[in-house]
Order: C-alpha cells, then structure tokens, then sequence
C-alpha cells in the first residue's frame, strides 16, 4: 500500500469546536499509511498543543489576505511535500487554501459539520477537485436539498471519540444530581430556555445543581435572569477552560449535559457526553443524528422549556431510567461512534480520491 501524504489545515476556531478530534484523526493515520502534516492558519502556541501533535506548521492569520502567500510559500512551510489530499476541518479553511490545490493538483476535502460549512462549500468555486465530507447523513442530505448537482461530491464519515469504562450519569445515586452546560453565552444561545426549565424542576421540589461551563458577551444578562427566576442558589457560572482536556474532566463530573440548541457551530461536546456517559438532553431536529430520543438521549422541541422541563423531571424521578439512558449512551458511542472507524474511513476515502484521475474523480465508487 503506497502512503498518502495528507496535509490537515486547522485553526483556532477548529480547535476551540472540535481539536480532540482532530487529535484523533491524526494518531489514527500512523497505522493507515496515511502521513498527515498539520498547517495552522494561526500563530498562537496553543494551537498545536490543543489537537496533539508535535509538530505544527503555522501561517499567521494576519498575513491574510492581503499578503496571502504563494502555493510554493506554503509548499515549503510545510516541508516541500506536494500533498495527496488536503483536508480542511471547516468550509472557511478550504475557501483559503483551494487555489494552492489546484496549483499542486492535490484533492481538496472539506469537512461539513453544520449548515455553515455546508452553505459556504456550496458557494465555493475552485478549480481544485473537491469532497465534501458530511459528518451525518442529514448534513448530506441538507447539502443535497441545496445543490443536487453535487452529489458526486459528498461522502459521510460519522465521527468518533474513545468512549469510557462506565458511565458517568448517575452513578452515585446518593449525591445531588448536577447538570452542565458548555454552548457559548450569546443572547441567543437558548441558556434562557435551560434556566426557565430549571425553574420549574425546582417548583417540583427536585435537587440539581447546573454549572454553565463557558462565557461571553450576554453573561450578565444571564446572570440577571438568574436571580429574577430566584436560582442563585442552582446555578453556577465558571469561566471557560482553557483546554479541551479540563473540560472533558469538568464533563465526567457531572451527571446531565444540556445542549440547549442556540448555537450555530457544531462543537464535539455532546459527541464527547455520549461516550462519556452523560445523560443527554438536547433539541430535536438538529443534525447531530447519533442522538436517539428515548434510548441514548431525551430531546426536546427548541425554545420549549416545559417540555424541557418535562424531560428533566421524568428522568430526576426516576434515577433508574436516568441511569439505564446514561448506560445506553456510553453503549451507542462504543458501538457507532468509534474513533477508530472514523480513521478508517477517512483513509480509505483518502485512497480512493488520491487513487482516482481526475477525468474519473467524480465517477469514483461511493462506498468508502
């Protein structure tokens, strides 16, 4: 088997979304006669060490655009290979680095994790050959509802991430029950669904406590609504952590995770909650399609916080139930959402792309 060279193109905003798996994404190569070099548009030190790897080669952002380097720039930044594939993790990296490929002939994957990414690799234009490479089948779909022209040009590659030994959600049933929250604190980010909710568990005459694990500019608004619903005393606010690591901790400390369904990025948090056995309530009709109402998560209508509420109380009552969904969880990810299979089959559509001629890319069997 002849070995791919990969060039995997990040940045902050990548890490900050989904660097763990990034990070896996390159370990998993070593074994897939895959060689991956990592290209940061980014200076910061941090952003190597937040995928993992050791070695990172960086293209400040502020030299862009207007003094965007050359394709032959780059080629030496990253140590004169010419690469196979070069794989963008968001939409906005491949609209950087498109016309680099098409100078180097290489095949350019982008990796669509939400409807911004799908929206943006749909408008772009490029003489580069290009996959877009859908994390669920209803991302494939939704790109496909907006070009159907496209569907030559789409593959899904469900994500994985190591699930853990035993589940975290409700193990020790004596302590008091604590929910987690991560979604950034924007005035839309549905935090005001999740605290209205909270109001009524209390009503019920129910103990959990909610961390909300993140910040931004509408905190004080939130922290406002916090005391006129009276929860001081069931919420606390903590500062975002500074590496994925500290949050996955923060994560396994808690018995909830609320995906509260006002944020437009995909991140890997509740990716991460499902492997690490958290009970999961989150909205429904999203993309995220590993999310199973009733067997390894409890969804709600968005900005619906009785029905929230509803959920959240059924599942308090009943700690049984609560904790035979928090098994299930962590018995789905183990068995759909390996890493290891999303390595896989991102090298094998690697191998069919860099495979392929490019008269005949387009025409190249779907089944990866």
């Amino acid at each position: 088997m002849s070995l791919i060279h990969a060039l995997l193109v990040i940045d902050d905003d990548v890490v900050r979304r989904m660097g763990a798996l990034v990070r896996h994404l390159c370990v998993g190569m070593i074994d897939e006669a895959v060689q991956v070099t990592v290209l940061s548009r980014s200076a910061s030190p941090w952003t190597s060490e937040g995928v993992g790897v050791t070695k990172t080669a960086a293209i400040p952002r502020r030299r862009w655009p207007w003094n965007r380097p050359s394709s032959d720039d780059v080629l030496r930044v990253v140590g004169g290979q010419v690469p196979d594939i070069v794989h963008c993790m968001s939409a906005d990296l491949a609209d950087w680095v498109h016309g680099w490929c098409a100078d180097w002939g290489s095949v350019l994957v982008v990796q669509l994790c939400d409807l911004d990414d799908v929206e943006q690799f749909v408008g772009l234009r490029s003489e580069a050959r290009m996959m877009g490479m859908a994390l669920t089948p209803s991302l494939e779909r939704a790109l496909l509802m907006r070009a159907p022209e496209m569907r030559e040009q789409v593959r899904v590659v469900t994500p994985g991430l190591p699930a853990e030994s035993t589940a975290a959600g409700m193990e020790d049933g004596e302590q008091t029950p604590t929910a987690i929250m991560t979604a950034p604190l924007t005035r839309g980010c549905g935090l005001s669904t999740v605290l209205r909710a909270l109001r009524l568990v209390v009503k019920e005459g129910l103990e959990v406590h909610l961390f909300v694990l993140s910040g931004g500019p509408a905190e004080g608004r939130f922290r406002r609504e916090v005391e006129d619903l009276d929860l001081r005393s069931r919420v606390t606010f903590a500062e975002p952590m500074r590496d994925w690591a500290t949050t996955y901790k923060a994560m396994m400390a808690a018995d909830f995770f609320i995906n509260p369904g006002g944020a437009s990025r995909f991140t890997i948090t509740t990716l991460a909650a499902l492997a690490g056995g958290l009970i999961v309530l989150a909205p429904a009709g999203g993309f995220e399609d590993y999310l199973v109402d009733g067997v390894n998560a409890s969804l709600f209508e968005p900005q619906r916080h009785k029905q929230l509420a509803e959920r959240w109380i059924a599942l308090l009552k009943d700690r049984a139930a609560a904790r035979k969904m928090a098994e299930a969880a962590l018995e789905y990810a183990r068995t759909h959402l390996q890493a290891s299979a999303m390595v896989n089959r991102t090298a094998a559509l690697y191998r069919q792309l860099s495979q392929a001629q490019p008269a005949d890319a387009h025409a190249a069997d779907r089944a990866v």
